[in-house]
């Protein structure tokens, strides 16, 4: 009984994943030419749906030192105090295979705050975008993360279009290139250009980006996103 059981949950831990073709191992093993001819063949094949996913819970405790304004003196005041934050995650990626070469990407996402600032997030379509990709070149439209600089520069979701071009360790490197705009409602989004080099030379790798922001609405419509952040408009 318990090893059905033990099968059971091996089974269920496998990622899922439907192709089609014909069985992973060749039916002639004995032949080696045949057998390795076969292998080929089926390593050209992808899976035409695949999904994976993830469940994190996310705990922080920190402190915040800065100007506040005050909702009822409408001033600005000194404020020190102490944060925490606790976030139950769920996502999904659920794959699909267009072509060989095109995919349709998705991500789902439920957040649950239990303590910290914000509202719990039920679950929703966080991306969706196509992608192409052949040996050099990789385009991707749509809504995407954009994870710039390991994250210290940019990591947030965006609205636009994204082409990378070449390889690290060849000739130029490669070379990203992104416009759209950050996805967040209008009295927050930005319009966002990208330029992106990352190349190796011998034992260094030189990463090296420009990114230009813009805001899409006027000054007026700013100043209650700088004071969300705790910034006085005029000194941001």
């Amino acid at each position: 009984m318990w090893k059905r059981m033990v099968l059971s949950m091996l089974l269920a831990c496998l990622p899922w994943s439907f192709c089609h073709g014909e069985s992973p191992v060749p039916e002639d093993m004995g032949n080696l030419e045949k057998a390795g001819a076969a292998l080929e063949k089926q390593e050209e094949k992808v899976p035409w749906f695949e999904i994976h996913g993830d469940y994190r819970w996310l705990y922080g405790n920190g402190r915040f030192r800065g100007k506040a304004l005050s909702p009822e003196s409408g001033a600005w005041k000194r404020q020190d105090e102490k944060v925490t934050m606790e976030t139950r995650r769920f996502r999904l990626f659920p794959v699909l295979r267009l072509t060989p070469h095109l995919l349709l990407k998705t991500a789902l996402e439920d957040n649950r705050i239990d303590q910290g600032p914000g509202n719990s997030h039920h679950l929703f379509l966080s991306r969706a975008y196509l992608q192409y990709e052949n040996e050099s070149l990789k385009i991707e439209a749509g809504r995407l993360n954009y994870y710039l600089m390991d994250g210290d520069l940019l990591d947030k979701k965006m609205d636009g279009f994204r082409i990378r071009y070449g390889h690290d360790d060849e000739g130029p490197g490669r070379s990203v290139f992104f416009y759209g705009r950050t996805a967040e409602d209008r009295s927050k989004a930005r319009k966002v250009l990208v330029l992106e080099n990352k190349r190796t030379l011998g034992k260094w790798l030189i990463h090296s980006a420009y990114a230009d922001f813009r805001a899409i609405h006027g000054h007026k419509e700013s100043i209650p996103v700088l004071s969300y952040f705790h910034m006085p408009s005029g000194k941001s």
